[in-house]
């Protein structure tokens, strides 16, 4: 195939960087770059004849400016499925690296804020928030419910567990169990205290089966 220089020239949103080849054919690929920052490889004959103009933020604009006519768009649950959309796609997220950075995507059924709501519409609640059973897996039905706060807390990467009596809790879990701000019971077991009067200071009822006020 004829090599055609690109560089440094403009296709929509997107400016032609470096040209390559991939092993399994024998077309030529560049590295462009989107005007909202985000790196992408496109076939050289798909620039040039207008097939790709964006990394595919501009389709997920019109995307979501189609969805803001079903009248949702001012709700918590519109709110979540944009939140979650950003931190996949959008590398000036300050999230991004935990979620997009790292691989996790939003299913292509999702691109639908409609196909969104009718797949969790069911046990949504304003005080639950939306979390993926498989913290390494993408935002899809099968991996995705809505949590308290405890439970989310508990499933996150980067989060540190305290252990007592066989429940692994965040700080900030324990502090809803137990009353005890969350930053005290960190200050308290960085400066040595007993795990349990850590948690519990000298309270005398303290809650035995904890396992009660978890929700599975």
């Amino acid at each position: 195939m004829r090599f055609k220089d690109l560089t440094n020239q403009r296709f929509g949103r997107l400016i032609a960087l470096e040209a390559f080849k991939k092993p399994y054919n024998n077309k030529y690929h560049w590295k462009c770059i989107c005007d909202c920052g985000r790196n992408v490889e496109v076939i050289s004959s798909n620039l040039t004849k207008g097939n790709s103009t964006s990394c595919g933020c501009y389709k997920n604009e019109k995307i979501g400016a189609l969805n803001m006519q079903h009248g949702l768009s001012k709700t918590r649950m519109f709110k979540i499925w944009v939140g979650i959309r950003k931190r996949c796609t959008n590398p000036n997220m300050k999230s991004y690296e935990r979620y997009g950075g790292r691989g996790i995507k939003v299913c292509k059924e999702w691109d639908s804020y409609l196909r969104f709501y009718d797949d969790m519409i069911n046990g949504y609640s304003d005080d639950l928030t939306l979390e993926r059973i498989d913290p390494n897996g993408n935002y899809e039905p099968s991996n995705c419910k809505w949590a308290n706060s405890i439970e989310q807390a508990r499933n996150k990467t980067n989060t540190r567990l305290i252990e007592f009596n066989g429940i692994k809790l965040t700080a900030k879990g324990w502090e809803e169990i137990t009353s005890i701000r969350s930053d005290t019971i960190q200050w308290r077991i960085k400066n040595g205290w007993d795990l349990e009067r850590a948690l519990y200071g000298d309270k005398e009822n303290k809650i035995e089966n904890i396992s009660k006020y978890l929700v599975f």
